[in-house]
């Protein structure tokens, strides 16, 4: 919802923009590590990643394929679609064409290092030092990425090691929660993670320091103060069963309507047009998730009983 916030038709700063929805971001990435700790301890390395995969490219290409033959952008040509269907488009020196996508690499990388490594490896089985080794490996990439964008100019992928490290962070948290590990342990992982942070972002981002460093304090706030009261909530929940499609593909029904209605900039006109992009992004996702996602999701079902 936040990632959903920040794209709406607003006249906002960037850096308030920008600010909703890294805190978003940050969240995403620690869900991502919590939940895939279960989701990779019941399955065997095939299963896994068939399952991770299959989570994303299928409906990831659909929704491609629909923002092609709505998006106005005149610059969509043979080259750049091919290289967005791969998700690692930025990579390869394109542009996304679903705004959105830019975290699909950072998390299909994560996915794969869990298959190959598996969750004990990354926790340590029990000993205590391998999780902290790990996650300080992952942040020195990090600020050593970071150093190359500061002293070449170039704009290397400090998010990518930074938002690996969240996900670290979200999977050591499951063991905490678990009791698996001390409070002491967990707090020790955190300011690892944010010592490495805090001289990544100001090598990194030197004109927008506060809003990357708030932005990521603040998701890790929020998930972690939500998680420990066990926040319950049905519009949120519901908002999670369609998750995927709303968060890639919010923009879609927008971009077709707008073809046909303009909004003016008036702030009533503003906030009639964020209302209609929601009403619109809710009953897409609901659509395609219902009627698209599952289905195909239930067919991988089958799929990942053939790989045991």
């Amino acid at each position: 919802m936040l990632v959903f916030i920040s794209h709406l038709p607003l006249d906002w700063p960037y850096s308030v923009y920008f600010t909703i929805g890294r805190i978003g971001v940050a969240i995403f990435f620690l869900m991502s590590g919590y939940l895939t700790v279960s989701a990779r301890e019941k399955r065997n390395r095939k299963q896994y990643l068939l399952n991770r995969l299959a989570r994303i490219y299928p409906m990831y290409w659909i929704l491609l394929i629909l923002m092609c033959f709505v998006k106005t952008d005149t610059g969509l040509s043979l080259q750049r679609i091919v290289a967005n269907f791969t998700a690692f488009q930025e990579f390869l020196g394109f542009e996304n064409i679903i705004g959105a996508s830019w975290m699909l690499p950072i998390q299909i990388t994560f996915f794969i290092g869990v298959c190959i490594f598996g969750i004990r490896f990354i926790t340590g089985k029990g000993q205590t030092a391998q999780r902290h080794i790990i996650l300080i490996l992952v942040m020195i990439m990090s600020v050593l990425v970071g150093a190359l964008r500061f002293y070449t100019g170039k704009p290397f992928p400090t998010a990518f090691c930074l938002l690996i490290a969240v996900a670290l962070l979200g999977i050591n948290y499951t063991d905490y929660d678990k009791g698996s590990i001390s409070r002491t342990d967990m707090i020790a992982l955190i300011v690892e993670f944010e010592v490495g942070l805090v001289i990544a972002v100001v090598l990194s981002y030197t004109d927008m320091i506060f809003e990357y460093l708030f932005a990521y304090n603040v998701g890790l706030l929020m998930f972690f103060v939500a998680k420990g009261i066990n926040v319950y909530n049905k519009f949120f929940i519901k908002l999670g069963e369609i998750g995927f499609v709303f968060f890639l593909g919010a923009g879609i029904p927008y971009e077709l309507i707008t073809k046909f209605i303009t909004f003016d900039s008036s702030l009533p006109m503003q906030i009639i047009g964020c209302l209609i992009k929601f009403v619109l992004a809710y009953g897409f996702a609901f659509l395609l998730t219902r009627y698209v996602e599952k289905p195909i999701l239930a067919q991988v079902r089958k799929l990942e009983n053939g790989l045991k």
